[in-house]
């Protein structure tokens, strides 16, 4: 179920001596103009969203209302994904071993290469873990 906002509920107004009165606000063509134009926009980008996502994401973001309250669920549920993975990434590269009868000059090769991609994608490893690393996983 939907709920849209309504623009013209009756507002009912007190004034001191306890009479009411009450009134429908009326938009102007302006602001029923831009009202359209907000639908409008807010349709088109609910379904641009939509292609864009998979369908597992959808379906967790498919009940919000707004374009506002979908995107904000996906940046959670992407920055949680993020964070696990920059982790297990992290955690991959300090478990590095070379392995007996590797070559030892191209492994360090391959793990500084390793070590630049990883800070490309946000994932720091400090000179210490670098070179307890390297200590702890020659042969």
């Amino acid at each position: 179920m939907v709920v849209k906002p309504s623009f013209t509920t009756p507002v009912t107004v007190t004034a001191p001596d306890g009479s009411t009165t009450t009134t429908v606000p009326t938009l102007t063509n302006d602001q029923k103009l831009e009202i359209s134009q907000w639908e409008k926009n807010e349709r088109s980008s609910k379904s641009l969203l939509t292609q864009k996502i998979p369908d597992s994401t959808l379906m967790k973001v498919h009940s919000k209302l707004t374009v506002r309250e979908r995107w904000h669920a996906i940046e959670k549920e992407y920055t949680e994904k993020g964070a696990y993975a920059q982790t297990e990434l992290r955690t991959r590269f300090l478990k590095s071993k070379c392995s007996e009868g590797e070559n030892v000059r191209e492994w360090l090769d391959n793990l500084r290469t390793k070590r630049e991609e990883l800070t490309s994608v946000g994932v720091d490893i400090d000179i210490k873990d670098y070179r307890s690393t390297i200590i702890g996983s020659l042969p």
